[in-house]
């Protein structure tokens, strides 16, 4: 989701887990910030679940996604969705 809008949201059929989070970030974030109009300048926000702190996802997040946001876990800024 971006001040421009959301592109491609990510239908989910099964148990989240750390490689299903990392398919998702491959797939879907370059191609969300080019559609969007983005490029290399949005920041990522992330939560720190588990699965998103594991170390495959911060080296993939480390070497592709230069701009990173680290919010504090029960930040009320990481569900922005749900404020609409």
């Amino acid at each position: 989701m971006a001040s421009n809008g959301a592109y491609k949201l990510e239908y989910i059929d099964s148990i989240m887990n750390k490689y299903y989070y990392l398919d998702i970030l491959i797939i879907n974030s370059k191609e969300c910030a080019t559609k969007l109009g983005l490029g290399s300048s949005f920041r990522f926000r992330r939560k720190n679940d588990p699965k998103h702190t594991t170390e495959n996802v911060k080296h993939w997040l480390l070497y592709n996604v230069p701009n990173q946001l680290h919010m504090p876990p029960q930040s009320s800024y990481l569900n922005p969705i749900e404020h609409l």
